[in-house]
């Protein structure tokens, strides 16, 4: 059972060298109390490293950084986007206190 679930946005997301416009994020505990967390990014993403440190801003405009232990695999669309799905452990560090305003 999960505990302390929480979903928000991510934007201008960075992962290993690559940068998208926004993810998705969850976090939860799991049954024994570790942090847990996932990101979905959609997109026309190329390749990209299985591990690397994934960071983005939320809506407070804080920068939020976690390192990724493993990508989900990839799902490909009609379109030729695809759904990545990152997932990490421990919590999401709070990169940079500095707040900047809300995006427009």
């Amino acid at each position: 059972m999960t505990r302390h679930h929480q979903r928000f946005d991510l934007r201008d997301v960075l992962y290993a060298g690559a940068s998208f416009s926004g993810a998705t994020v969850d976090t939860w505990e799991d049954d024994q109390g570790r942090r847990q967390w996932s990101a979905r990014i959609v997109g026309r993403i190329g390749d990209l490293q299985p591990n690397g440190e994934l960071s983005g801003l939320t809506r407070s405009g804080e920068r939020v950084s976690g390192r990724v232990v493993t990508d989900a695999g990839l799902v490909e669309h009609a379109r030729r986007e695809r759904i990545v799905e990152f997932r990490g452990a421990g919590a999401l560090a709070l990169v940079d206190a500095t707040v900047l305003p809300p995006a427009r």
